[in-house]
């Protein structure tokens, strides 16, 4: 029950996540696409469609670390579905494909060292992106300097620690 209207710790955090995400998003295809000749066949509103998605399920995996009571966690996954929706109405599905898919390499993930589980995770998310936008996804782990290296460390970067006060 809120009191006077007071509003819970993370509850400007969780509506400022979407939009965030999908401004990070369009600036990010902006900033990739002189560098990176592979964007020039990929439709901008689709980038910004997977890229927002996968932004916001790194804000999601820094949600479950920070809130540990389940009805404080359910309250505002709430919120965050609302908000998604209104962004976009396949952003819930696309969300749920992305971390179904995170979710089969946890174990492999959770047994890294730190660095190692970053930069798996930053391949995890960025490959799913690669995948929706038909991108050709490198049989290496690719390179600091390759494109789907970057995006996933951009995308961690960003919202790793989005429910962190700063």
């Amino acid at each position: 029950m809120r009191i006077f209207g007071s509003r819970k710790k993370y509850d400007d955090k969780v509506e400022k996540l979407v939009p965030s995400a999908n401004i990070l998003a369009i600036s990010s295809f902006t900033m990739f696409l002189d560098a990176h000749n592979e964007l020039w066949t990929v439709d901008p509103k689709e980038y910004d469609f997977f890229v927002t998605v996968a932004g916001i399920s790194v804000g999601l995996m820094g949600l479950a670390d920070n809130v540990t009571n389940e009805s404080e966690y359910n309250r505002l996954t709430k919120i965050l579905s609302k908000k998604i929706i209104e962004w976009d109405k396949n952003g819930e599905l696309a969300l749920v494909d992305l971390m179904t898919r995170m979710v089969k390499y946890q174990d492999e993930m959770m047994s890294l060292p730190p660095d190692e589980f970053t930069k798996l995770w930053a391949f995890q998310i960025s490959s799913w992106c690669f995948v929706n936008l038909n991108l050709k996804i490198p049989k290496e782990p690719p390179k600091p300097n390759h494109l789907m290296f970057q995006l996933g460390m951009l995308l961690i970067v960003s919202f790793h620690d989005w429910w962190n006060e700063k």
